[in-house]
């Protein structure tokens, strides 16, 4: 399994976060009164009208799939080839109990607070969230193909699917690339892009050093204790 602690990677980045959108929702001193009074509202509705479910995050996956299965970079690929991404992506990427993902609104609330939150904040952070559910999603894929798994979250692995097999080498590939597309379609504009997109880089870096590790240190059918420590 992966090396992967998910949570402790992307503090850093979710304050990054956070601290661009503060950016972008603080009003200037001079501002009159009047015009402060008509973002307010705004700003109370988010918070009266949104609740953070399972239900509503998976509203935000089915906003960004559809995002990324109409990517005009990909304008003139076959529909075969859209309805395998589609079918790739609902297979993997949602299927978890999210934690991970769910959790960046979480962090973001706990930093600017729950009444300061935009539309647009709530949905910022939850399309960071499913970013690290595509990166988990990502990591599991090669993982189930390197360690030879028969199931993953209660049903077949996707490689074990009879007309997948190693395409889902591709797939992973796949599965990461839009972790970048869905950063460069939200967050492009952001003074937060370059920190955003170096977290995720290197969290894949640190990650796959840690799958060396656990391919190498105990290969199957070889066990030799003189590779570990009692650190």
């Amino acid at each position: 399994m992966f090396y992967f602690r998910a949570l402790h990677r992307q503090i850093p980045g979710l304050r990054a976060l956070s601290s661009s959108l503060c950016c972008q929702v603080t009003q200037p001193e001079a501002q009159s009164s009047s015009m402060a009074a008509v973002a307010e509202p705004e700003t109370k509705r988010a918070k009266l009208e949104y609740t953070h479910t399972r239900e509503a995050f998976l509203d935000v996956y089915a906003t960004l799939r559809e995002e990324l299965l109409n990517d005009k970079m990909l304008e003139g690929q076959p529909q075969e080839a859209r309805e395998w991404l589609k079918e790739m992506l609902d297979y993997n990427v949602p299927g978890g109990k999210l934690n991970r993902g769910m959790a960046v609104y979480d962090v973001l609330v706990s930093i600017k607070g729950a009444e300061n939150l935009s539309k647009d904040d709530i949905f910022k952070a939850n399309a960071l969230g499913w970013c690290i559910e595509w990166l988990q999603a990502f990591f599991l894929v090669a993982d189930d193909i390197m360690d030879g798994s028969i199931t993953r979250r209660g049903q077949p692995c996707w490689y074990q699917q009879p007309k997948v097999g190693m395409v889902a080498c591709n797939d992973y590939i796949l599965l990461e690339c839009c972790i970048y597309r869905i950063l460069k379609f939200h967050f492009g504009g952001s003074p937060a892009y370059g920190q955003l997109l170096e977290l995720f880089l290197e969290t894949t870096y640190q990650t796959s050093h840690g799958q060396l590790l656990d391919l190498t240190t105990a290969p199957p059918g070889s066990i030799n204790l003189s590779r570990y420590t009692m650190d």
